[in-house]
């Protein structure tokens, strides 16, 4: 091989130009035109496929609303649960609040007495008030339509939760359907000589139709006393200094004219003599009237508890063979059922009466005869 053949077959080369460590190799050849256009070719299509990878299709925003209101929904629901459990709790909280305010001791904050201006004149009303002052009981002194007369007003606090879970307390003022009347024995005994006492007390409850009406006759015992020991026996107080200008009236129309009372007009009757009684009567006459809303609930959660049978409950269930074994423990819890009565009440009536129809028998015999 010549170096003329050399020269000839790359004589193509002779044009090779060199710029910044890059070449272009200009060929006159058909062979280096189609490499060129292979090369370039793939470069575009390499500059294709990242503008593809760049430039992805956008998610329609149909889809994007949907799913944000998705999330937003699932946001409300977790909202709405943690606020509903909050409600809950407050409302769990709101009901221990009020029975707490009903129970007994707590109770007796929320009543106030009201006394009849007259009630001042009467040698208790100084030791009944130390009373009420030692209780942290409250109580008031205005003019009311029934003279001489004692009665009571709750204050019952309200609990509400609004939209946003808090707490709206308001307080009502209650008057409660009880009235304690006060009449001295010397106004009850010469009523009685008029034939006016029974008259006069049906007129006071009628005028207080809607009250639970209480009269306490207070000193008629000494009165009485003072008569059976023919005058000898005379009180050493005020308010019986006139008993000599008071008419006599005898033990027996006295209790005919209590008998009436209450059988026409309803009216129950108390005889008080002393004032540390009648102090004592008026506190635990607040003390019974500021538990009522305390009783009331505990009765209906034992009616609840009571209907054990109704619903098919037979838990705590006491077994019975057929020799009998078990029916003295089976009646001794039916007599635990009945309101305050305790396993040593249930015993001792169970020793009387050994079983349910041996005490049926008893009390028909005093309802019938």
């Amino acid at each position: 091989m010549d170096l003329s053949d050399i020269d000839e077959e790359y004589t193509g080369f002779a044009n090779l130009n060199y710029k910044n460590n890059n070449y272009i190799c200009d060929l006159s050849s058909d062979e280096n035109d189609s490499h060129n256009y292979n090369k370039n070719k793939q470069k575009s299509s390499m500059k294709k496929n990242n503008q593809n990878v760049l430039s992805s299709p956008e998610i329609p925003t149909s889809k994007v609303r949907s799913r944000k209101k998705k999330t937003t929904a699932v946001n409300e629901d977790k909202v709405r649960e943690k606020k509903e459990a909050a409600r809950v709790k407050l409302e769990l909280k709101l009901e221990k609040k009020r029975i707490k305010n009903i129970e007994p001791g707590e109770c007796l904050k929320f009543i106030t007495i009201n006394f009849h201006n007259e009630i001042c004149k009467f040698n208790f009303y100084n030791e009944t008030l130390s009373i009420l002052d030692a209780s942290s009981v409250k109580y008031s002194t205005k003019l009311s339509s029934v003279p001489n007369s004692i009665s009571w007003t709750r204050t019952v606090e309200d609990y509400s939760l609004d939209y946003d879970n808090k707490i709206n307390t308001s307080t009502i003022e209650v008057n409660q359907k009880y009235l304690l009347i006060i009449w001295k024995w010397d106004k009850v005994i010469q009523l009685i000589n008029d034939k006016l006492f029974v008259s006069s007390v049906i007129s006071l409850c009628n005028s207080s139709a809607k009250m639970n009406l209480t009269l306490v006759i207070y000193g008629v015992e000494k009165y009485f006393e003072y008569h059976e020991s023919k005058g000898k026996k005379k009180a050493n107080s005020k308010i019986y200094e006139t008993i000599d200008n008071v008419p006599k009236v005898s033990r027996k129309v006295f209790d005919v004219n209590l008998i009436q009372i209450q059988l026409q007009a309803k009216c129950n009757s108390r005889l008080i003599d002393e004032a540390a009684d009648m102090s004592l009567l008026i506190y635990q006459y607040t003390k019974s009237i500021a538990e009522i809303p305390y009783k009331l609930e505990m009765d209906s959660k034992l009616n609840d508890q009571l209907d054990f049978f109704a619903s098919g409950d037979n838990r705590n269930t006491i077994q019975v063979d057929k020799e009998g074994y078990g029916l003295k423990k089976l009646w001794l819890k039916q007599l635990c059922i009945f309101n305050n009565s305790s396993l040593a009440v249930a015993d001792a009536i169970s020793s009387v009466y050994p079983s349910p129809q041996q005490l049926i028998e008893v009390i028909k015999f005093f309802i019938y005869y």
